[in-house]
């Protein structure tokens, strides 16, 4: 495989050029195909030398499209070198929300509001697309880390967050993509299984139930549980996911023009166009080499977590004179035990 161009590359931190760095590494995966929770964006590269910057120093990559900005959060020396990580903003979300503030209030709080705080609280630039009918939050959800509530959200309205090059934190929706990139040099793919939803079951807080399509099997069904779904969320989801294949697979090596967002369509020479959600880059001043990988459902195949949950096996519960442990299999043990 041919190498890429050569191009300019820099970073800087606290806006101080670095003299010498190597070894430039970009990781960004989400959980599974992309389902929940945050994708936090992580950079590592190596430093000879002294690196006086401050506990959590901002870090800025130049001459590379598709990164956010950085901040410091390890750094061990050995043997002369700084072997530095930095992680981006959203790594700052695991922070209270200002929950003290809405306790005179009552009744649920406009999404708007929740936005706003975060962004206040994180330092976000923005925050952006979250679907239109997540309209309110139950106040009581509000307490506790930023993270959590972006979490909850994203497990709701079914996809997850991460920054962008511009410092925004953004929704992904599963069932979409988040940007588009042409790989024409790269290793030979290697294709798994396919994993298309069949159908969508929806249960909220009251334990009333949305369902579209056909939820008869775990396996392809998506099934979510949360206070914050309703008719109209179950059915802006079902529209997007209904009909979309993912699929699983792996290119060990390609060259590319930026470093992909999480959730990107990939069109590949081979003739695929690929939803790729776990990236490896190393960045070298010859290009941008990367190992891409499309998931497969975190839960497994089966989808055990979805319609065997009333039946689900409790680890750590003395059942008898048993004991199920979730890692040593089952244990016998005397009665005073």
């Amino acid at each position: 495989m041919a190498q890429a161009a050569v191009f300019s590359l820099g970073i800087e931190i606290l806006d101080s050029p670095l003299k010498k760095f190597g070894n430039v590494r970009v990781k960004r995966s989400c959980d599974g195909v992309g389902m929940s929770g945050l994708c936090i964006s992580q950079i590592s590269f190596d430093v000879p030398g002294e690196l006086y910057a401050v506990r959590a120093a901002k870090t800025v990559v130049k001459g590379v499209n598709g990164l956010p900005t950085f901040y410091i959060d390890d750094r061990h020396k050995s043997r002369g070198v700084y072997s530095v990580t930095c992680l981006d903003r959203l790594a700052f979300a695991d922070i209270d929300f200002p929950y003290s503030s809405f306790l005179e209030g009552e009744g649920p709080l406009p999404i708007a509001d929740v936005v706003q705080n975060i962004i206040n609280v994180v330092k976000f630039k923005g925050l952006t697309g979250i679907p239109a009918w997540l309209t309110e939050i139950p106040r009581e959800k509000l307490q506790g880390s930023c993270s959590d509530i972006l979490s909850f959200i994203a497990e709701c309205c079914c996809g997850f967050f991460y920054m962008t090059d511009d410092d925004v934190c953004t929704f992904a929706p599963f069932g979409s993509f988040s940007s588009t990139m042409s790989v024409s040099k790269h290793t030979a793919l290697d294709i798994g299984i396919d994993y298309s939803p069949n159908g969508i079951l929806c249960t909220d807080g009251n334990g009333r139930q949305y369902s579209r399509g056909g939820v008869g099997y775990s396996f392809d069904t998506v099934q979510i549980n949360s206070d914050l779904i309703s008719n109209e969320g179950c059915e802006e989801i079902w529209k997007r996911i209904d009909g979309k294949t993912y699929t699983q697979y792996s290119c060990d090596t390609c060259i590319l023009p930026s470093v992909p967002y999480p959730a990107v369509k990939i069109s590949y020479a081979q003739g695929y166009e690929l939803i790729t959600q776990d990236i490896n880059c190393e960045i070298t001043k010859n290009g941008i080499f990367g190992s891409l990988r499309g998931n497969a459902p975190s839960d497994g195949e089966i989808g055990s977590r979805h319609r065997l949950t009333r039946n689900r096996v409790e680890y750590g519960k003395k059942c008898g004179n048993i004991i199920n442990s979730k890692y040593q299999g089952i244990i016998v043990v005397d009665d005073e035990e």
